[in-house]
């Protein structure tokens, strides 16, 4: 295989594309707003091109110099079949909205968000902009989780309620910011993660009421006399052992999860929201 030469300039534009130096000529290559911003007006005759793909749920990259674009290629996400039910799935658990945040063109966002039967979509947003979309769904009443996997999302991982992300395929910085790492890629993983935390603090909130209620039914006990130490301890110790054996149903919880089919993949972003 022939060794590819190594541009003299290289730099990551995030949300926009790339820009490099080779043989002293400048390249751009990105999305349809960064070659606008750098060259001006794309031809109509490319636009037509462009907008057919992307209608199609294509994102567009388009590479060019300082003075004409050299051509341009369209990429896409495969949706993954466990994909179209988690929705449904995420729905079923409590959450109110799904929605998809992703720097993609509106066309190859809408596509995707469509077939996905999304409650919304934002396209085109930078890392600043998804950012605020999160503020902005917070400022209604609502808590948000949002998931992601690259370093465009680790600000608004860091300003969501909850933060979950793709440890298979997400970035270092990602991971470094989610409050919740899933170590794999199973998207099915994603639905049975909130109803295996509502499980557990369900659980915690039982012992703990159940728990202060023996702790107060011994001292009216105590002071009515009607308890002593002998007895108080044995229904002391017998409380505790229902307090564990309570606790160890998070271990074996495995309700639905078999029957959950994922939800959420598009290989963008997610932010699911929940009504405080």
């Amino acid at each position: 295989m022939d060794s590819l030469d190594t541009p003299d300039h290289f730099e990551v534009v995030l949300g926009k594309g790339i820009v490099a130096t080779f043989q002293g000529e400048t390249i751009f290559i990105g999305n349809r707003a960064f070659i606008e911003e750098k060259l001006g007006k794309i031809p109509d005759h490319i636009i037509d091109n462009l907008t057919k793909e992307e209608n199609l749920g294509q994102t567009v990259v388009i590479a060019a110099t300082t003075t004409k674009i050299l051509g341009h290629f369209s990429i896409a996400d495969e949706i993954r079949e466990e994909a179209y039910s988690l929705v449904e799935n995420l729905k079923a658990t409590g959450i109110k909205k799904v929605i998809m945040i992703t720097g993609d063109n509106k066309a190859t966002a809408n596509a995707v968000g469509s077939r996905l039967g999304l409650d919304a979509v934002y396209a085109e947003t930078l890392p600043s902009d998804k950012v605020n979309v999160v503020k902005e769904l917070q400022q209604k009443g609502f808590k948000v989780a949002m998931v992601g996997d690259g370093i465009n999302d680790a600000p608004s991982l860091a300003t969501a309620d909850t933060s979950i992300a793709m440890g298979a395929a997400g970035t270092d910085v990602a991971m470094e910011t989610a409050d919740v790492v899933l170590m794999n890629d199973k998207l099915s993983q994603m639905a049975y993660l909130f109803k295996i935390s509502r499980f557990t603090l369900n659980n915690l909130k039982q012992n703990i009421v159940f728990s202060i209620t023996v702790v107060l039914l011994l001292i009216l006990g105590v002071i009515g006399n009607v308890i002593f130490m002998t007895s108080g301890m044995l229904i002391h110790e017998l409380s505790v052992l229902l307090v564990i054996l309570n606790a160890l149903r998070i271990v074996v919880y495995k309700e639905n999860k078999a029957r959950i089919t994922p939800q959420l993949s598009m290989g963008r972003k997610g932010a699911l929201s929940n009504e405080a």
